[in-house]
């Protein structure tokens, strides 16, 4: 049997932004079957992922709006990458805009309403070497 990955929503910033986001993330990720772990929010980017660090998630799904994304994404990737568990960044939302930058700085991939479900989900598990039938 395949190991369930963690996934952990990383709700920071305006709630209505942050929930809405995050209620989206659990049903994209839930329906492979992965491990989905919410909260009730962060202050900030950095203490979210400290706590994504602390519960040794494999994916970690930034839940903000995408006005802050630019600024948050490379403080988040620096505290993923200073852990000793390798970990996937993705940004729920589409701050089009911004792709470039946030992708620079370490950034998978982003999950939005015209997102394949699918193809996303198979490349995940596979970038996580799970194998899937």
């Amino acid at each position: 049997c395949a190991r369930k990955p963690r996934v952990f929503l990383a709700t920071y910033g305006p709630v209505q932004w942050s929930r809405a986001r995050a209620t989206f993330s659990s049903g994209f990720f839930g329906a492979a079957g992965m491990d989905v772990v919410d909260n009730l929010g962060f202050a900030s980017a950095s203490e979210a992922a400290a706590a994504a660090v602390e519960q040794r998630a494999d994916i970690v799904v930034a839940c903000s709006e995408d006005a802050n994304y630019r600024d948050t994404v490379p403080e988040i990737m620096h505290i993923l990458r200073a852990s000793e568990t390798p970990m996937l960044l993705i940004v729920a939302g589409n701050p089009v805009d911004d792709l470039p930058a946030l992708r620079a700085a370490g950034m998978h991939a982003c999950i939005h309403l015209r997102t394949d479900v699918g193809a996303t989900l198979t490349e995940l598990l596979r970038t996580l070497g799970i194998e899937i039938q």
